[in-house]
Formats: structure tokens, C-alpha cells, sequence
């Protein structure tokens, strides 16, 4: 888990997030990353409390 987070931490994805909701396709297209690989990346992480994914499907800080 150290390792998600650290990427995490590597993308910015909170800071991205600090500014409200996104979707996964807003954050892969802000961080330039891979679509697949951000949602696994971003699943793994909300599943430790650390990001919400709404019913709507966009991500915010916990």
C-alpha cells in the first residue's frame, strides 16, 4: 500500500482533488496518466479511506 500511495503522492492527485471532485478521466487527462492504471491505483487507495468514490463515479478527498 506504501507504494499506491506513493505515487499518489507523486501525481499530486490530492492537491487535484483539494479543488473539488473529479472524474477518472479528469484526473488521468491532469496527471497525464493511463485511465486502467489510475482507476486500480485510485481503488486501492480509496479502499484504505484515504479518497471516496461517489455513486456518480468521480473521486474526492476523504
Amino acid at each position: 500500500m506504501a507504494c499506491c500511495i506513493h505515487v499518489i503522492a507523486q501525481l499530486s492527485i490530492a492537491d487535484i482533488l483539494l479543488k473539488g471532485p473529479k472524474t477518472l478521466a479528469e484526473l488521468a487527462a491532469e496527471t497525464q496518466s493511463d485511465a486502467k492504471s489510475l482507476s486500480r491505483l485510485l481503488r486501492a487507495v480509496t479502499s484504505v479511506g484515504i479518497f471516496t468514490e461517489k455513486k456518480d463515479g468521480t473521486f474526492e478527498l476523504e
